[in-house]
């Protein structure tokens, strides 16, 4: 990253506390920010922004380029005049985890009046600058959504959309100037507050995204337009039987005849979204896993195709942004997707969670390298302590050996550990900085529901947990901006 040794906590915007049953970019997002910056931390990461499909995973996006309408305060819009306080008099903050059926039917209530009124009022100029902005993009995912998205619009030309939907695709484009300004807004605050923000670039899409519809040239798609293949992993430490995600594969051949424009643009509005940038499944792009579409959601017969390598990051990476890149080397890694991370200078994963096994593993702390983020554990992974809980007692009695500890306070031994790491980046998921247990987990992989929707309540947050994050941040010095 920046040569400095610094830690930040893992926390999805819709995992903050809040009224409208998710996490918005409202106060509480501020609050948020506050609580790093009180504790030292020197980074927020977040997982996608992206608009999500039914499952609601954000590594499903229904966008390459959009972001998630559902994120947008209320509260805010309220401010601006574009929502009545009385529309804002229900509450659902109590909800214990999100609950996206009934997000979505609120909040977008909200956001069409908010709209509504915002077209009647007269375009503002700071909206014509952010159409004008993002005018390659913008009109074509306004169009897809105004049409119903996927499949509603299968066989509809972007032009037939604009005859039938333009007043319609103008709310979404709103919609958009909303998100993005309430975004921009709350990075402002936080890199003011000497917070940078880690995005989330999950290498595929959802075969419902507007990139399909507009971009089919870019996929591998058989005659009727469906995916000749699909994406997924073989068995790993997640899933014996692997993933089988169904999301199309690129043609990078084709991408590559026009320099990966695509991507480049993709990653330019990325990088004026967030600070830096982890790149998912970050092996895909020496090898991916490419399965055929089956009913059965087989990922065990695959093959392993090669990706674009280090000729892709050089051409869509600003030069002065190669710096900011995290790769997600997680999963099966071979010596040539190691090959490739170190190439391009990137700062691998270490996952404390998986180091135990036995072996001389490379997530030991003694194998740790400056080059790397450290990491309880990940969005995947379990809560520390749900980890621990889960634990033959073999493996309990080689942690506490290891790392000479008793084990009754597992999570805060194990965000010690991490912070004690030559790595240069520290990241603890909030789950572990509230010591919270296996019912709060994120996001269980290879499981089709009942993910993404876990958030905390302020009361979690005591000031002893405070005080933990602030010495451990101050006693391993990562607080002190130097160069190591």
């Amino acid at each position: 990253m920046n040569g400095k040794r610094e830690s930040g906590v893992l926390c999805h915007i819709t995992s903050l506390p809040g009224r409208f049953g998710s996490g918005d970019l409202g106060g509480d997002a501020y609050s948020f920010v506050d609580f790093l910056a009180e504790t030292d931390q020197r980074y927020w990461q977040i997982l996608p922004l992206s608009p999500v499909g039914s499952s609601a995973s954000p590594y499903q996006g229904l966008s390459a380029f959009a972001g998630n309408p559902l994120l947008i305060s209320p509260e805010l819009l309220c401010r601006e005049g574009l929502l009545k306080p009385e529309e804002l008099s229900f509450d659902v903050s109590g909800d214990i985890r999100a609950d996206f059926e009934k997000v979505s039917h609120v909040r977008y209530s909200l956001l069409e009046k908010a709209a509504e009124r915002f077209m009647n009022g007269g375009f503002s100029d700071g909206y014509r600058r952010f159409v004008k902005a993002n005018k390659g993009w913008l009109k074509g995912y306004a169009l897809f959504m105004a049409a119903g998205g996927y499949p509603a619009c299968t066989g509809m030309t972007p032009a037939l959309a604009e005859k039938k939907y333009s007043r319609e695709a103008q709310k979404h484009m709103a919609l958009q100037y909303f998100f993005f300004s309430q975004w921009a807004a709350l990075k402002k605050y936080a890199n003011g507050k000497g917070i940078g923000i880690i995005g989330d670039l999950p290498i595929f899409l959802d075969y419902g995204s507007e990139s399909l519809w507009l971009r089919k040239d870019l996929f591998l798609l058989d005659d009727a337009g469906r995916p000749s293949v699909v994406s997924g992993v073989p068995p790993d430490y997640f899933c014996e039987n692997g993933q089988y995600w169904g999301n199309p594969m690129y043609d990078w051949q084709k991408m590559r005849e026009d320099g990966f424009r695509w991507w480049k643009d993709r990653i330019a509005v990325l990088f004026n979204t967030v600070d830096v940038v982890r790149i998912d499944h970050f092996r895909a792009f020496s090898r991916a896993w490419q399965i055929r579409p089956n009913k059965n959601r087989n990922a065990k017969r695959g093959r392993w195709e090669n990706g674009p390598g280090k000729e892709f990051f050089d051409a869509v990476l600003p030069k002065n942004k190669k710096h900011a890149v995290i790769a997600e080397d997680l999963g099966i890694i071979d010596d040539r997707v190691r090959a490739l991370r170190d190439e391009c200078g990137f700062p691998g994963m270490c996952i404390l969670q998986f180091a135990f096994d036995g072996s001389d593993n490379l997530y030991l702390p003694h194998n740790h390298r400056k080059n790397s983020v450290v990491y309880t554990g990940t969005h995947d992974n379990n809560t520390t302590l749900g980890w621990w809980q889960e634990q033959d007692p073999e493996t309990q009695d080689r942690v506490r050996r290891y790392l000479s500890i008793d084990g009754n306070a597992i999570s805060r031994q194990l965000m010690a550990c991490a912070a004690m790491s030559v790595a240069e980046t520290a990241i603890y998921p909030m789950q572990d900085v509230l010591e919270l247990d296996a019912k709060h987990r994120m996001n269980i992989p290879g499981t089709p529901s009942g993910n993404w929707g876990w958030r905390f309540s302020w009361d979690m947050l005591t000031d002893d947990k405070k005080e933990f994050l602030k010495s451990i941040t101050g006693r391993y010095f990562r607080n002190t901006g130097q160069n190591k």
